[in-house]
């Protein structure tokens, strides 16, 4: 489980299997109502499969990165319980000014004049081709076309790397679903994340990472050799249901510098500025720390980075 996240353990889902206890086990006992470490424990009345019960973990608190474990008995047999409170990845620290949408940047794929076409089984180094264009991704949503790839205005031979951050709201476990055609990666930070992607065809691939709250680095690499293509990135969190990562959670770098509000000349007093106003009118984009909307902390983060200059 997450740091101060409960959990049930259905403890009774292997017992009675006749391994040692022969007979069916219907009930158990906790030895305590505290776990090596400290965590809470309780009996979660009737909420596992078939009606029976569960147990209640809490992890102590501040507990992150560590292994706790607690005794039970059912059926007259003692068994111990091991439960790992995970450590989620740490937003990207300190935090940059940001700007709505990911940076892209697109790529000629091909040779000979734009006649060739290599069609790499895996993902070839997008910065060793030319780059003839960028712009700005509001979302990774791109459904399947036979127009122009992923808005780079080409649908033959096309690079495209996305760049910039992803903000996550709270702390959980984070599924994340790449649909493409042809190849992708998703990177989080410096983790290769997702892997997928297939040449000439549709594929679909799926990993799950802890994440704390904030903005996380994210970069998406792109490859679209011949006939339709498409991009998808969606996520599930919680009790969010599996949806497109909405344009509310993309940001890229405003500038250079952390603090380059307005990304114009380097940090400024105009950013200070530019900043205060976005801040008193509400703006996503003034919550500088990227947790719990703009709040006074942000005031107090970005002029440490103004002073930080880069």
């Amino acid at each position: 489980t997450l740091p101060g996240v409960p959990v049930l353990i259905d403890v009774l889902a292997n017992d009675g299997q006749g391994v040692i206890c022969t007979g069916a086990v219907t009930s158990f006992t906790l030895d305590s109502s505290t776990s090596a470490l400290g965590g809470a424990l309780s009996v979660s009345v009737g909420s596992g499969p078939g009606g029976r019960d569960q147990v209640l973990y809490t992890p102590p608190p501040g507990a992150s990165g560590v292994e706790d474990s607690f005794q039970y008995t059912a059926g007259g047999v003692g068994a111990t319980v091991s439960v790992t409170v995970v450590a989620p990845r740490a937003p990207d620290s300190p935090p940059y000014a940001v700007m709505a949408g990911l940076g892209a940047k697109y790529y000629d794929l091909t040779t000979n004049g734009g006649t060739s076409l290599t069609l790499y089984s895996t993902m070839p180094d997008l910065a060793t081709f030319p780059q003839f264009g960028s712009g700005v991704a509001a979302q990774l949503n791109y459904p399947p076309t036979n127009g122009a790839a992923v808005g780079s205005g080409r649908n033959f031979g096309v690079g495209a790397a996305f760049e910039g951050f992803i903000q996550v709201p709270t702390t959980a476990y984070y599924q994340f679903w790449l649909v493409s055609d042809d190849l992708a990666r998703v990177y989080i930070g410096n983790q290769l994340l997702i892997d997928g992607g297939a040449v000439q065809a549709t594929a679909e691939a799926t990993r799950t990472i802890a994440l704390s709250p904030g903005r996380h680095r994210l970069h998406v690499d792109y490859t679209q050799y011949t006939g339709n293509s498409t991009l998808v990135l969606s996520w599930a969190y919680g009790a969010q249901t599996r949806a497109t990562v909405p344009a509310s959670a993309l940001w890229r770098a405003a500038g250079v510098c952390h603090a380059d509000y307005n990304g114009l000349d380097g940090v400024t007093v105009a950013d200070i500025f530019d900043f205060l106003n976005d801040w008193f009118a509400g703006v996503g984009r003034a919550d500088f720390d990227g947790v719990d909307g703009p709040t006074v902390e942000d005031i107090f983060d970005f002029l440490n980075a103004w002073f930080g200059a880069c």
